[in-house]
């Protein structure tokens, strides 16, 4: 038995300071994959003040970015699902890492990095997303829930954040955003007193579900999501509403062998963004590992 006690997954932490710099609006963010492409590149620029489209830009001496893969199971998980993709379909007996919209929406990722050359590669050595939003140096931070702690540790990056739903890299502009939950669960043979414990717990962690939320997570439960005490924090309330409009929940409890399949997936994402396999091939691989487990049962 399992009670949802929130809602996290991925948000657009926006850094007005680096759009508005570049003489973009920080309100009208690219509506679809097509139009982020222009619009990424006059954010990245090298230390030069050369732009990727321009000759002579050198990507490894990038000042700003315009965006980074971050935790790839969310951020392409949320662009598969934009892009009409998945992981595996919905009666667990056919993987979907080789279909044709989920190795488009990988493949746009990879053309980001090694293409148009606006977000880094996923090496050892690359700054991670919060240490670029800190210095000023990314636009977009697709990133979790959790890091509104982040933000309240460095008022200096708070100043320029703005939490907004993470924008379509899809053609048609579809939007999904991935989603996950922390869950509350009682394991089938307990008996009381340890049930009746447990029980108490849940009731009242989930009746005050928001203190949670000062966390940065979503409160499950709709009733504490409309506190307004949980309204108040900005990045909940974007984080709730996105979730409710467009969330795509994580597959994490509708398979018994999920930790298999998510390492199988998550090795091809690192492959691909990291440059060492083409995305047509590491999918494939990880096409067949993740049959291979569903075709078990």
């Amino acid at each position: 038995m399992a009670i949802p006690f929130d809602n996290h997954g991925w948000i657009n932490w926006v850094n007005t300071k680096v759009i508005q710099d570049a003489g973009l609006d920080p309100n009208a963010l690219p509506k679809n994959g097509t139009e982020f492409i222009p619009w990424a590149q006059q954010i990245t620029v090298d230390e030069a003040g050369k732009h990727p489209n321009e000759d002579g830009f050198d990507p490894d001496r990038v000042k700003v970015w315009a965006i980074h893969s971050a935790w790839q199971k969310f951020s392409l998980g949320s662009t598969i699902h934009q892009f009409g993709g998945g992981i595996f379909s919905q009666d667990r007996k056919t993987s979907l890492l080789n279909d044709p919209k989920t190795v488009a929406a990988v493949q746009y990722w990879y053309d980001l990095i090694f293409t148009h050359r606006v977000c880094p590669p996923a090496i050892p050595g690359v700054a991670g997303p919060q240490d670029l939003f800190k210095t000023n140096s990314i636009a977009l931070m697709w990133d979790g829930t959790w890091n509104l702690n982040y933000f309240k540790d460095n008022p200096d990056a708070l100043e320029n954040m703005k939490p907004m739903y993470i924008n379509s890299l899809s053609p048609d502009g579809k939007q999904a955003a991935r989603y996950d939950s922390h869950m509350h669960a009682i394991p089938v043979g307990v008996e009381d007193p340890g049930l009746s414990a447990a029980k108490d717990l849940i009731k009242y962690l989930s009746d005050n579900g928001e203190t949670w939320a000062n966390s940065g997570q979503v409160p499950a439960r709709l009733s504490v999501q409309a506190k307004p005490a949980v309204q108040e924090i900005e990045s909940v309330k974007v984080a709730g509403e996105q979730f409710a409009k467009v969330g795509v929940a994580g597959e994490g409890a509708s398979h018994p062998a999920i930790n298999e399949i998510l390492q199988a997936y998550e090795a091809a994402f690192s492959a691909i963004l990291s440059g060492t396999t083409p995305t047509e091939e590491a999918l494939n691989e990880a096409h067949t590992q993740v049959q291979g487990i569903l075709d078990r049962g």
